[in-house]
């Protein structure tokens, strides 16, 4: 009963791994049971726990007949553990990734179009005059139209699209199995959003934004470079 109650609460993910572990070290295949899992709780959500466990006793057959082991509930670490990750990959104040995983979600894509044939475009924007806003208003102003710059993006953009900030008021929408019409139809989108949504603060602003598809080939500083000069194209007009 306590071990149909256990795999009952364990997180979906985690039981086939679990089992395949405990399996391992029952049938004499490996040394120890040693696994990471979370088990809901009777609240609702799951907690962390590490589980290591030696069988002591077998029969003449070689069937487990005692076990001893340890659990420690490691949830806490986990927490430091994943806002760690979150740190190294995203960008504090707009929480959209940084430029490191901006490449290396590019280079995903670009092994994707050229060994499966799938393609990608890649879209990058600015805030228009955003030197001005911080210059009159105060940096954290401008802090405040970047946060809400983002969340409007990720309401305006397809659930498939990736944010990046690339640096300053520079950020990148990389657009997975999407082609350059396509595109142009979300860059569209999100332009009628800002036109009919002011930012607190300071009212309306205008985004820059510079759109292509993937051409095969090119290399990730050849496609940002040529987005970024559609942008600036796009910021002359």
């Amino acid at each position: 009963m306590g071990f149909e109650f256990f795999t009952s609460k364990l997180h979906p993910d985690d039981y086939d791994r679990v089992m395949d572990n405990m399996r391992q070290h029952l049938t004499g295949k490996t040394d120890a049971y040693e696994v990471e899992y979370r088990i809901m709780h009777r609240e609702g959500y799951y907690l962390w726990y590490y589980d290591r466990g030696i069988v002591t006793k077998r029969d003449k057959d070689g069937k487990p007949l005692e076990l001893e082991g340890i659990v420690f509930d490691i949830t806490e670490s986990k927490k430091l553990e994943e806002q760690l990750i979150k740190y190294a990959q995203s960008d504090p104040l707009t929480d959209a990734l940084n430029r490191r995983m901006l490449f290396k979600e590019l280079e995903h894509q670009i092994y994707m179009n050229t060994y499966k044939n799938i393609p990608f475009s890649l879209l990058m924007f600015d805030v228009d005059k955003f030197k001005q806003i911080n210059d009159t208003y105060g940096h954290l102003v401008g802090d405040e139209v970047l946060i809400e710059t983002i969340q409007l993006i990720n309401k305006s953009k397809r659930e498939s699209d990736i944010t990046f900030r690339y640096g300053g008021d520079e950020f990148f929408l990389v657009l997975p199995n999407t082609r350059y019409k396509d595109a142009l139809n979300l860059v569209s989108r999100i332009q009628d959003v800002f036109k009919k949504t002011p930012i607190s603060s300071v009212g309306y602003v205008v985004l820059s934004m510079g759109v292509s598809q993937y051409k095969p080939g090119e290399t990730i500083d050849q496609l940002i470079n040529r987005v970024d000069q559609m942008m600036y194209q796009s910021k002359q007009k």
